[in-house]
């Protein structure tokens, strides 16, 4: 099927894949800033519908930058929470694909059916309710590959406390489960965790002297970098 696009004037891009719908939306706060991380591709382009489509049609693309004044597109396989790393230049805007297999405002990541949309620095509560009315949960890191990708998310975000992120798992006194009961088939924890003392039943991944690790989140009360997520199959 013949991939269509649409311009909206509020700037949404959209495509029509396979009977799912794909689309990029701005993020304004991250525009006149370059970002070289984790760059898939560098190519010109006549216009930001232009540069967008390519991204659509590249399943590693979860972002492009468009810079209308040269043409320069540039397509990611990440996307950037804050200007954190960021360079400032004039005349860069910054789009971030959504939708198609994933419901609007998350961003589908590789092949696994993850689906991940980011809600900014909430404590545990908060952010399980703001998922919640996503019709999601916190984030499954149900792989090392998640797990990497979420690190190097954290790496790149302005945070008030320490680098860290809730995510989906609990215990339930003899092991522990996503949010369907079953058995966390992958964990990182730190050296001698695993089975929580009482009132630590949630998991938080955090960044330490020796990298990152999961820990136990108790109160829960902290704001820290929250991502909500589902898997599609």
């Amino acid at each position: 099927m013949k991939t269509l696009m649409r311009i909206f004037p509020n700037f949404l891009l959209s495509s029509m894949l396979h009977a799912f719908s794909e689309y990029m939306i701005a993020n304004v706060k991250l525009d006149n800033f370059r970002f070289d991380d984790e760059l898939l591709q560098t190519i010109v382009q006549n216009d930001v519908a232009d540069c967008s489509l390519q991204c659509l049609e590249t399943n590693d693309c979860l972002s492009v930058q468009y810079r209308k004044t040269t043409g320069d597109c540039r397509l990611y396989n990440t996307v950037f929470l804050s200007t954190d790393g960021g360079i400032a230049e004039q005349n860069w805007r910054y789009f971030q694909k959504t939708g198609g297999y994933c419901p609007s405002y998350f961003t589908r990541y590789g092949r696994n059916g993850l689906c991940f949309h980011y809600a900014g620095e909430l404590a545990k509560d908060a952010g399980i309710a703001y998922c919640s009315k996503m019709e999601s949960g916190l984030i499954p890191v149900t792989s090392a590959r998640v797990e990497a990708f979420i690190e190097s998310l954290l790496e790149r975000t302005t945070v008030i406390n320490e680098k860290s992120a809730y995510i989906q798992g609990r215990w339930n006194t003899t092991h522990w489960t996503d949010n369907q009961g079953r058995e966390l088939q992958y964990t990182k924890w730190k050296a001698g965790l695993g089975v929580p003392p009482a009132g630590k039943e949630n998991i938080k991944i955090i960044r330490t002297q020796g990298g990152y690790f999961w820990t136990y989140a108790s109160s829960g009360r902290n704001a820290r970098s929250l991502f909500c997520g589902l898997i599609i199959d």
